[in-house]
This record gives structure tokens, sequence and C-alpha cells, in this order.
């Protein structure tokens, strides 16, 4: 499922009638709560606006690991749509879709809606990001917060997933400015303090940058003779087997790297095997 390419920016020109096909399609493939539909939804649209002579533009996504086969999704759909054929005037709908899924299966999903249009001077006026439709399979989602807190020893928080920032990223030291990057001076600070409770709230959160950054910590205050206990390598286990990918700084260039490869050069660093 992660070899797919699920973040869409696609850009359609269509007429205003259309506009509201895309909403109405996708409330109808997730309400399935099959995320294999929605994948073959993704590819549909895609190929059949390309056939058609319009354009579309894969970029890259967020579609990663939370643990054992749960996964968080965040797509986004760009939509143009023809507003006045005389002035070739469009207005624009940006659909925010945010999903947890088990395998195939949708526990949840949400999505959100943006309108833009320009105004007489041609700037683009944005509208609230407002709610479209959500659901959540309530039996499911239940399993799922109970096995996370089961394995991560504290409670699931939803805010913590789809969420892509250029500010939080794994590495060390910034390129252009010089200093220890923001996260890594936290983490640093943690382990002089010798603050085990920061350090695992780290760990057990659904950010996977925070969570690598505290297995450094972790992994250095071991060999200060700092004992955790046998769970807390289990969590690591989990984490270094995560597919996806988290923003990574190597100096000045900040890209995509795969989770489990940063989870690995860490342990490498640390020469920690299980």
């Amino acid at each position: 499922m992660l070899n797919k390419t699920i973040l869409l920016l696609c850009f359609f020109t269509i007429t205003h009638g259309f506009s509201q096909r895309v909403s109405q399609e996708l409330k109808a493939v997730l309400s399935a709560l099959d995320y294999s539909k929605f994948e073959a939804y993704a590819e549909q649209v895609q190929d059949s606006y390309v056939k058609d002579e319009y354009f579309a533009q894969e970029s890259y996504l967020i579609n990663r690991d939370i643990f054992d086969q749960y996964h968080e999704t965040y797509v986004q759909i760009q939509e143009s749509y023809l507003i006045d054929s005389i002035d070739a005037k469009h207005g624009l709908n940006l659909f925010n879709l945010k999903i947890i899924s088990h395998c195939d299966t949708i526990l949840f999903y949400e999505i959100s809606r943006q309108e833009s249009q320009k105004d007489e001077n041609g700037y683009w006026i944005q509208a609230e990001m407002i709610e479209v439709a959500t659901q959540t399979d309530l039996k499911r989602y239940k399993k799922f917060t109970l096995n996370y807190e089961e394995i991560f020893h504290t409670h699931f928080d939803k805010t913590d997933l789809f969420i892509e920032d250029i500010g939080i990223k794994y590495g060390f030291a910034c390129g252009l400015g010089g200093g220890l990057m923001s996260l890594r001076k936290q983490v640093n600070g943690f382990v002089e303090a010798k603050d085990t409770v920061a350090i695992l709230d780290w760990l057990s959160c659904a950010r996977p940058v925070f969570q690598l950054y505290a297995i450094d910590g972790i992994l250095t205050l071991k060999e200060q003779g700092v004992y955790f206990e046998p769970y807390v390598y289990n969590i690591i286990q989990i984490i270094k087997a995560k597919e996806g990918t988290v923003l990574a700084c190597q100096g000045c260039v900040v890209m995509p790297e795969s989770i489990s490869g940063i989870a690995a050069a860490i342990l490498a660093r640390h020469e920690f095997t299980f």
C-alpha cells in the first residue's frame, strides 16, 4: 500500500457544476471504509483527467505506519474549475483528506475543503477551511486506541497525526544557521538532565520525528547507565520497522527520508542490537 502515490495535487480544468463532483465522489468512496477502493479512485481520477487532456500532477505523500499495519494518510486534491469561460476565470477547491487505516480497512476519515477565487485585481482570496464529511468506525477505532495504549503506555492523541511541517524535522545542525536544530537541542537537554519522563513522552507520541529523537536520547542515557523497562526497547523495535518517511535535514537540504533508515542509523551509531 505504501508503494503507491497517495498524495495528489491534481489541477483539473472543469466546469463549475463539475466542481462538486470531486466532493461527492470522495464522500461516496470513503464512506465504504475500504482503503483499496480509495486507492483505485485516486488512480482513476488521475488517469481519467490525463486521458481527457486535463493536467494532473503528483507530489509527495504522508502515508506511513503508526504501528502494526495501522497507517496514517494525508491527501490533498486541488481542483481548478471554470467560473467564466469568456474571461477564463477559475476557482480553486483544495480538499484535505485525513485517513487512519488498518490494512485495507479505514477506521477514520475526515474531508475538509477550502475554496479560493480571484478578485478583480487577480489576487487569490481564500475562504476558511470547512469540514465536508467525517466518519469513524467506532468499534475498530476503539480497538486501535487500546492497542496503542497497551504498546506505548500512553493515551493516543489524534492531533499527533497528519503533520508534515518543515519546522519539524530530524537532524543535527543547520547548514545555514550553523547551530543545533531546535528539537536536537531539546533532546540533548533531556539527556543532560536525565529527564527520562520527557524522553519517554516523545517516544510514545505518534509523531515519528519525535520518536526518532527519543531513540537517540534513550540509547545515550543507556550508555550512561540509565535503566529502561523492556517495553521501551519493544517500542524502538516497532519504530525501526515502520514504513514511510519523515522530513530530515542534511545540512542545507531538507528532504523525506525513511523512518526505518534513520532508526537503523541511530542504532548503528550507538552500536545497539536487540
